[in-house]
């Protein structure tokens, strides 16, 4: 983990609502506590299992963690990937839309930390 996060400005997890994830994610912000980095984390296919995406959500506030999305669960999101298409620019991608404005925020997140 240490050299995979050297030189970085922030971090970006990603977590699904599961207690898997979860505890996952947990242990991850932990160990990143140790490296006082800025970490901002999205939730894919939070729809999926809400009271679970809203233990993830009271977590991060309680660890004074930003969500900056959440990615509902879409088939054509995979079907974009699948046709070696990025989602976020598929015309054919429901959620094309959503995670264009998420790619944007998380670059902004970056460039300010850079």
């Amino acid at each position: 983990v240490n050299a995979a996060i050297t030189g970085t400005h922030g971090v970006l997890l990603l977590a699904e609502p599961s207690r898997s994830s979860l505890h996952d994610l947990q242990r991850v912000i932990r160990l990143l506590d140790f490296f006082d980095l800025p970490r901002w984390v999205v939730i894919n296919k939070h729809d999926l299992a809400p009271v679970l995406m809203e233990e993830i959500e009271r977590y991060c506030a309680s660890r004074n963690i930003e969500v900056i999305g959440k990615i509902p669960f879409d088939r054509t999101i995979t079907e974009s990937i699948v046709r070696a298409q990025i989602p976020s620019k598929d015309p054919g991608c429901r959620s094309s839309q959503l995670l264009e404005g998420l790619s944007k925020k998380i670059a902004d997140k970056f460039e300010r930390k850079s």
